[in-house]
């Protein structure tokens, strides 16, 4: 005992000889060790006021948008100072800004190192929340699922767990595969949303024709949570795989009388538009179903502005979902795909966006809302000599057969009302020197000019129109009514008429009505000030396009057949149906860099 304690004294003679040494060594040579010195690249040493220095001015950086100083900040202070105080919320700022710069990559990347790293700070459960979205912008829903799971299966805090839920419920109905809905029912038995997940496998089993595998599903699914919220659903679903299961060439489709499909661009660069299209929607099923006792619901599916994914929402909604009409889509190539795909699968769609007039010509079970651009043209015709006394017009026009054909329609319609057109010129795709057909258009001296071109034709046009000095009147149609174009060609579009953007069942008072309640209800003007409309257009295509599905719903349609059957009673009208379209449509005219009502007074010579 005594020479183990005498080794013990020596030791500890000898640290504390080794500790003086070393106090004497920081005193003389760096004035005191309370703070470990560090040195940067040219060898100068470093203190923890530069971590302070960094630190505030990461922050400040972030807190001021410029957010690739801010992750550059963040990194050279993990790198320089490793045992940093507040390395946790240097963590959080790099991936809050990666996340902004969409370094999604790099977003996780931090959000994984300050959860295993530092499992207790305030700041994991929003790193990890902002990874899950990475997850998703990259590609990997699963990744981004398991993610939230693991969020949801840790106390967190109510606000966040409704955003998890919210997040997890859409990749749940939209994104997932059956091998990722079986892993994360397996990994998370205990899940919020391990019912929902169970369903949305079921369905998908459905879709594939297992039917054996989606009715031992449902009857497990039924069994655990009798009293689930789509209960009914899911007893029509088992009753539908029983039958397809003894008979699986048995006819019966999966399709739910109350339940409307909606395709729009959810995520991706297009986003805001199909949020505006959600907006739209949802204000019109929210007023229908505030005077019915049997609800319709709705289902949101993405089609990313992508004609591939515009197919995969499609089948998505009627074979998984068994929705009984579909809406959308916000754009016209991914609206052609969807447009085909229900024409395919013999579930009626609505398009109330697309100003291609030919979507209609898909298949008998496609539709369109918008008022046909012969209606407008010769609503623009009509004014043009009845109201505002032209007499003398031009037209210059895309050489496509469309075209051609408006522009044909166009010269009847002026010289049908007294007008005549001296001169009519073409361009072709891809064109951006008018000069030649200006030229030609000015020695005929006309009193105005119409152009039923593309916006992005116009803005190659309009300014070569100001620049020759072509004193006319401007006239097109509704696809002017753009807020890209009224941006970029304030000024040449100064004075121009033509056509607001006509639905089926947009009357002034119905749309007085819409304006109204969509401010309430969203408070804000979804154009932002462009004076293009008190709401954004999208917004209004999707709420009066829901309106006319509503009606199918109203009528007592229950199956799709009836909807199409009604649609095609609703919207393909004659002749005299156009003619009253056109005496009624609104028209708009550009003043000060705003648009306006036009109010038409007959006027005489």
């Amino acid at each position: 005992m005594r020479r183990r304690s005498s080794m013990n004294e020596r030791v500890l003679s000898s640290l504390s000889a080794n500790a003086l040494a070393v106090f004497v060594i920081c005193v003389l040579g760096f004035g005191g060790c309370t703070i470990a010195p560090r040195t940067d690249g040219a060898g100068k040493p470093r203190s923890y006021d530069s971590a302070e220095s960094l630190y505030n001015q990461a922050k400040s950086d972030f807190d001021l948008g410029d957010f690739e100083a801010s992750e550059r900040n963040a990194v050279e202070l993990l790198r320089a100072y490793p045992d940093f105080p507040k390395t946790d919320e240097v963590l959080y700022i790099a991936v809050k800004s990666s996340h902004a710069l969409m370094s999604f990559t790099e977003t996780v990347r931090y959000a994984q190192r300050l959860s295993d790293d530092f499992p207790l700070s305030p700041y994991r459960d929003e790193a990890l929340l902002l990874a899950a979205d990475a997850y998703g912008q990259l590609g990997q829903p699963y990744n981004s699922a398991d993610m939230l799971s693991r969020l949801l299966a840790s106390p967190i805090d109510a606000e966040l767990r409704e955003t998890c839920l919210a997040s997890l419920l859409e990749l749940t109905q939209d994104k997932l595969g059956v091998g990722d809905l079986e892993r994360l029912v397996k990994e998370y038995p205990s899940s919020p949303l391990a019912a929902e997940m169970s369903l949305g496998l079921a369905k998908k089993e459905f879709a594939r024709a297992n039917y054996d595998r989606a009715y031992s599903l449902l009857a497990d699914l039924l069994y655990e949570f009798p009293q689930h919220a789509r209960s009914r659903e899911i007893r029509y679903l088992l009753q539908l795989s029983a039958q397809r299961r003894e008979d699986p060439n048995i006819k019966i489709e999966y399709v739910e009388p109350n339940k409307l499909g909606v395709v729009l661009p959810y995520t991706g660069d297009y986003s805001r538009f199909g949020r505006y299209f959600e907006e739209g929607v949802r204000l019109a099923v929210e007023e229908f179903n505030a005077s019915r006792e049997t609800p319709v619901s709705f289902v949101l599916a993405d089609s990313k502005a992508d004609p591939v994914d515009a197919v995969n929402a499609v089948r998505k909604l009627v074979l998984e979902e068994g929705v009984v009409a579909v809406l959308g889509s916000v754009f016209t190539v991914p609206s052609i795909a969807a447009a085909t795909e229900c024409n395919a699968r013999r579930a009626p769609m609505l398009s109330p966006v697309v100003p291609e007039q030919r979507i209609g010509e898909i298949g008998p079970w496609v539709f369109q809302i918008n008022i046909p651009l012969e209606v407008e043209v010769s609503a623009v015709a009509r004014v043009a000599v009845e109201n505002l006394l032209l007499r003398r017009f031009a037209v210059l026009s895309p050489s496509t057969p469309e075209s051609r054909g408006l522009t044909g329609l166009f010269i009847k319609e002026v010289q049908r009302r007294g007008g005549r057109v001296v001169a009519e010129q073409y361009y072709g795709s891809g064109d951006t020197d008018f000069k030649e057909q200006l030229d030609a258009i000015r020695e005929s001296a006309p009193e105005a000019l119409f152009i039923p071109g593309e916006p992005v034709e116009l803005m190659q046009i309009l300014p070569q129109v100001r620049f020759y000095d072509l004193q006319l009147q401007l006239l097109g149609l509704s696809n002017w009514n753009s807020e890209k174009l009224l941006r970029l060609s304030a000024p040449e579009l100064e004075g121009a008429l033509f056509p607001r953007e006509g639905y089926r069942g947009k009357t002034p008072e119905a749309y007085e009505r819409f304006v109204d309640r969509y401010t309430k209800k969203y408070g804000r003007e979804s154009s932002q000030g462009s004076g293009i409309d008190e709401v954004h257009p999208v917004a209004v295509s999707g709420y009066f396009g829901m309106r006319v599905l509503l009606g199918a719903v109203e009528s007592g349609a229950v199956d799709r057949e009836q909807v199409r059957e009604f649609l095609d009673t609703e919207l393909n009208t004659g002749a005299e149906s156009r003619m009253a379209e056109a005496n009624s449509l609104p028209m708009v005219r550009v003043r000060s860099g705003k648009i306006s009502e036009f109010t038409a007074h007959r006027r005489s010579r």
